[in-house]
């Protein structure tokens, strides 16, 4: 019985060490699908002279303060950040704010979704109610932290600061067209690498975003790309995204080698 699994082991090893090796020469097999030819965005530029950027994830969430704050953001560019990474949604009149989950409660002392207050409601709640410091306090509660709206973000930190360069994660489908023309409003086509984790959204922002506007991939690749990889059969697998994104305990140096040998960027 030990040899029936040692050569089955073996028969997966060869399969897994072929796959890697057809992930170089995949561009010259006639029978797969090309990946597609990434438009020249921002990312394809900077990718000459910075090869990697640093981003603060929320702004720096859970380090520097509450996440997709003011208080967070100034921090952020304390430190030299490359890129500041938000989540938009958008509010019961239809004003794009800076919330990650769909509802108000782990974020600010509010309740329900973002969905179904008013942008003048979200203004009077506390943004930094649930931030807890390392001893346990809760240093910010009471203050002025607010709930910032897109615009207010980008009127602060986008116009003074010409090189710093934005990750906006599009969290539901009425965000798109706000945050489409924002960037437009704010000339950011050359500064802002899309996020749209849920499928649905990343289809519509896929379609309405312009070829210049570089678009990350959505929630199900998070695990399909490192299972293909992990398993060899990555190179059976056209990438049409202009970025991947992972979930750091499945990634690794050669699977982040094997996307930029394929002209991928990785989140």
């Amino acid at each position: 019985m030990w040899s029936f699994w040692l050569v089955c082991s073996l028969i997966v090893l060869l399969i897994v060490e072929l796959g890697k090796f057809l992930n170089r020469v995949r561009e010259i097999l006639p029978f797969v699908t090309k990946d597609k030819i990434l438009d020249d965005c921002f990312l394809s530029r900077r990718w000459k002279t910075k090869r990697s950027i640093h981003c603060c994830h929320r702004g720096g969430a859970f380090a520097f303060g509450p996440e997709n704050t003011f208080a967070n953001f100034d921090r952020c560019l304390e430190i030299g950040t490359d890129m500041i990474e938000i989540d938009v949604r958008v509010t019961k009149d239809n004003v794009p704010v800076l919330v990650h989950d769909e509802t108000l409660d782990r974020t600010t002392n509010g309740k329900g979704k973002v969905s179904s207050q008013t942008w003048e409601q979200i203004q009077e709640l506390d943004a930094a109610y649930h931030f807890r410091a390392k001893d346990g306090s809760f240093p910010l509660r009471g203050g002025s932290v607010r709930v910032p709206s897109l615009h207010d973000f980008l009127e602060k930190y986008a116009k003074p600061n010409p090189d710093l360069m934005f990750l906006i994660d599009v969290k539901d489908i009425p965000s798109v067209d706000h945050v489409l023309e924002a960037i437009d409003q704010y000339g950011l086509t050359d500064r802002v690498l899309l996020g749209a984790v849920p499928p649905s959204v990343n289809r519509v922002l896929k379609a309405k975003k312009g070829r210049k506007i570089p678009l990350c991939t959505d929630f199900w690749s998070f695990f399909l790309i490192p299972f293909l990889y992990y398993s060899g059969l990555l190179w059976l697998y056209p990438l049409d995204c202009d970025a991947v994104m992972l979930v750091g305990f499945l990634c690794s140096s050669r699977l982040i080698e094997t996307l930029h040998y394929r002209n991928r960027r990785v989140a």
